[in-house]
Order: structure tokens, then C-alpha cells, then sequence
């Protein structure tokens, strides 16, 4: 019990510092990135849909998921203007549920990369049955996430190629680290109310 007081405190504390912040989303898209008007809302929407999240985790209070979602936002994601290209491992986190009687989530650990070349950086899941891959351009406070989502049969798509499967989110570093990032994917169409990719070094 002393455990679950204890993240949903930290929790608790966690949306009081983010409704102060919530005017001021951390990935403004720049003018020429051309995105839907829906995607730039939702990105414009982060902070509010990550407090929405942390919300329904801290109701929830399952220790597990409650732990891992405060060691990465304890103390809030910090400012990110470059990564580091490699291999990672990364995991989904699911905050919250759009259907009544699910709750958040904390999936396993699968295959990311990291990549440059003259256009930029390319973040990729792919290991999986549900990867995507994207674009990273610098946004504001961090990198702004511009991808599509694609099953582990199919072959990648690129954003735009199908509107039901596009994502934009906002890359940041998390608290305990280099080379750990926090991906945060805001206002989903389906499932949670915010999802989270964790990154780290593969191991």
C-alpha cells in the first residue's frame, strides 16, 4: 500500500506542474511540415491528453504500471534538439482506455532503430506485430515525430499514405538519462487516451 500512496502522489504532483504548462505544447509543428488538421490539433493537445493519462493511471493506482509511469515522468520529460542514431530497445505504454473496464498498460520490450542520413532522422519500430516508422524534425522544446503506423507483415508506410494509420508525436529525453527517450503519441483515434514509446540503449 505504502507503494501505491507513494506514486499516486508523485502522480498527483505531476498533473498539478502539467495544467500549469498546458498552453504551452512542447512540439510546435513547424509552418512548412505539413501535417492534417486533426494531427496538428493533437499535437497541439499534448499536455492536456498526457494529464488525461496520468489521470486514469493514477486512479487505476496498479502498482506496476504506476511505477514505471512515474519513474518517466517524474520530475516532467526534459528538452531533446538531438538523438543519438543506434539500436533500442523500446515498449509501449498505454495510459488510460477509451472502453469502459480496460485500464492502462505496459507492454514488453521490442526492436527500435534510430537513423540519419541527409534528410534527417528516421525512428522506426520493427519488431512486433504493430510497428511504424517515421520522421524526426526539430520542434520546439523536442523532435516532432511525423510517421505511420504499419502491421509486422506489411511493408512500411510513409505518413499520408493512409490517414487511419498516421501518427505525430513529440520525442523527448526522460529524466534518468542519455540516450533515454520518451515518445509521447497524443489523443489516439482508437484505445488509450495517450500512449507513451519508451527508448533506451538495446541491451
Amino acid at each position: 500500500m505504502g507503494q501505491v500512496r507513494f506514486i499516486a502522489g508523485g502522480l498527483a504532483a505531476l498533473l498539478i506542474a502539467g495544467s500549469a504548462q498546458a498552453e504551452a505544447p512542447p512540439c510546435a509543428p513547424p509552418a512548412d511540415l505539413q501535417l492534417t488538421a486533426d494531427d496538428a490539433g493533437r499535437l497541439k493537445d499534448l499536455p492536456a491528453s498526457r494529464a488525461r493519462g496520468l489521470a486514469a493511471v493514477k486512479r487505476e493506482a496498479d502498482a506496476e504500471v504506476g511505477g514505471v509511469v512515474a519513474r518517466l515522468f517524474e520530475g516532467g520529460p526534459r528538452p531533446l534538439s538531438a538523438v543519438e542514431p543506434g539500436k533500442y530497445r523500446c515498449r509501449t505504454i498505454k495510459l488510460g482506455s477509451q472502453i469502459a473496464g480496460l485500464q492502462s498498460v505496459v507492454y514488453g520490450y521490442f526492436a527500435c532503430t534510430i537513423k540519419t542520413d541527409a534528410e534527417g532522422w528516421t525512428l522506426a519500430k520493427v519488431s512486433g506485430s504493430q510497428n511504424f516508422t517515421g520522421t524526426l524534425t526539430p520542434a520546439g522544446e523536442g523532435l516532432l515525430f511525423k510517421g505511420a503506423s504499419h502491421y509486422g507483415y506489411e511493408k512500411p508506410r510513409r505518413y499520408g499514405d493512409n490517414p487511419e494509420h498516421d501518427l505525430v508525436g513529440c520525442l523527448l529525453a526522460a529524466p534518468s538519462g542519455a540516450r533515454h527517450y520518451i515518445l509521447e503519441l497524443p489523443s489516439p483515434a482508437l484505445e488509450s487516451l495517450h500512449d507513451v514509446i519508451e527508448l533506451e540503449p538495446a541491451r
